[in-house]
């Protein structure tokens, strides 16, 4: 991970400007290979005192609370606003071979996520409980 910090102060706050770059290792929730998430995010947050105050910023700000020392602990900051720019349903990029896998084995169908215009309105739409018609229950 790397982030850079510019710290100011604006009225009565003090600001962190910066970006953060990291690489994380996930599971691709389609094919459950192995994948890298990169993550490369401006942030800018505003230090406060109490909640209260949090609540009277303008909601272009980005509140941070400080503990009763006055303090925040950095690391927990940091981690905080790679979170927020994790994937929720990490996936591989389109046109990967985790896509083509999923096409083949009817995971998901052209017309899903292929061109609109090339999909067909007259073609029925494939459902994805078909593959278990062929199973044999019993």
């Amino acid at each position: 991970m790397h982030a850079s910090a510019t710290f100011s102060r604006r009225k009565d706050h003090i600001v962190v400007a910066g970006r953060l770059r990291a690489s994380w290792p996930l599971e691709c929730q389609r094919c459950l290979e192995p994948m890298q998430v990169e993550i490369d995010e401006p942030y800018e947050l505003v230090f406060v005192d109490s909640e209260e105050e949090s609540r009277a910023l303008p909601d272009v700000f980005d509140p941070v609370v400080l503990d009763e020392n006055g303090q925040m602990h950095l690391v927990d900051l940091f981690e905080d606003e790679l979170i927020l720019h994790v994937p929720n349903i990490p996936r591989h990029e389109e046109g990967s071979d985790c896509q083509r896998f999923a096409r083949e084995h009817g995971v998901i169908d052209e017309a899903t996520v292929g061109d609109p215009d090339e999909a067909s309105a007259d073609s029925p739409k494939k459902s994805p409980f078909d593959v278990l018609k062929d199973l044999n229950l019993h």
